[in-house]
């Protein structure tokens, strides 16, 4: 559902959406996009580890807006260079930053995506 709304932000606005997962390929993250009605087309650039997403964070303009889909400490997700990583963007650069929290069940595992949406207590 986060990737949901950060695709209904972008298109709100006419931006351009790209997708930058860490840890991998993207192809994850390619398939929840592919699942999403109606489909996410935006492309996916993997990145292996913390140093190249450095480097595509400081290729970012002026214009460009971040939206960091991040774990709240204690989640399966969760991890000390994620949590430092909102104030390394605020501190190191021109672009705008949203920082979204990705819900989790109790269990630790995401939330269902094909669940109901509940619009008056939104879980983004």
């Amino acid at each position: 559902e986060a990737l949901h709304t950060v695709a209904t932000l972008a298109s709100g606005v006419g931006a351009p959406l790209r997708l930058v997962p860490l840890g991998g390929d993207g192809a994850r993250l390619r398939e929840r996009a592919a699942a999403l009605r109606p489909p996410l087309a935006a492309p996916v650039e993997g990145v292996r580890d913390w140093g190249e997403l450095d480097a595509v964070l400081r290729a970012l303009g002026r214009d460009d807006l971040v939206v960091l889909l991040s774990a709240r400490r204690g989640t399966a997700a969760w991890s000390p260079p994620l949590e430092r990583l909102p104030a390394k963007l605020a501190a190191g650069g021109d672009s705008n930053l949203v920082v979204a929290y990705v819900a989790e069940s109790g269990t630790g595992e995401p939330l269902d995506p094909d669940a109901p949406y509940d619009w008056l207590h939104p879980r983004v």
